[in-house]
């Protein structure tokens, strides 16, 4: 009996260490789990913030710089297109060239000073550059717009159709007008009848008034 029970508490003594095993392994599967995630979620973050830092900088960057340059070149090509519209006709051009300056100023469009000695060796890719006149290949897109023909011969029909229904409805309200109303013959033998009906009182009523 005593043997029996030595055997039962070396037995209850390996199950509870195969327990307290099992316990530990169990823990440590959902630590490396609950890593694993943190890790997967922490990299997903990263991840979205590189993306959208990389996105700022190019909506704030090169999409930005190159949709200004397209808005300067535009600008600037008008502008000699007016500067030889102007020469052509021999009409003054010192306020379009005042203009032109004021909007190179303003945007720094113009060549910035070159870069002293003691520098030029820290910066050996800089270069000044003048953004005062169109990059070479810039085309204006032409506007498709009627003449001034085409659209005085648009206002003139307008009008005229204006005036052939103002024409129209005068005639019509003066149809209307000319117009008698008239009413249902009644004798006066019908007048004197009593008014049963309903149709009757109407029309007494219309001939009395």
């Amino acid at each position: 009996m005593r043997q029996w029970e030595i055997m039962n508490r070396f037995k209850n003594a390996e199950i509870h260490n195969e327990f307290k095993e099992k316990l530990r392994l169990q823990k440590e599967r959902k630590i490396n789990e609950y890593k694993e995630d943190i890790l997967k979620l922490w990299k997903e973050r990263s991840d979205r913030e590189a993306q959208e830092r990389a996105d700022t900088r190019y909506f704030y960057g090169e999409l930005a710089e190159r949709k200004l340059r397209d808005a300067d070149n535009k600008l600037l090509t008008h502008a000699n297109k007016l500067l030889e519209e102007a020469a052509k006709h021999g009409r003054p051009d010192f306020a379009l060239h005042k203009a032109i300056d004021r909007y190179c100023k303003l945007y720094r469009l113009y060549p910035m000073p070159a870069l002293p000695a003691s520098l030029q060796e820290h910066h050996p890719h800089y270069a000044p550059w003048d953004g005062s006149a169109p990059d070479p290949g810039t085309r204006t897109r032409r506007r498709r717009g009627r003449t001034l023909q085409t659209r005085g011969a648009r206002g003139t029909a307008c009008r005229t159709r204006s005036r052939r229904r103002q024409s129209q409805s005068r005639r019509n309200l003066a149809r209307r007008a000319s117009q008698k109303r008239t009413w249902p013959h009644t004798s006066e033998s019908d007048l004197r009848t009593d008014c049963s009906d309903a149709t009757h009182r109407r029309i007494c009523c219309c001939r009395r008034s």
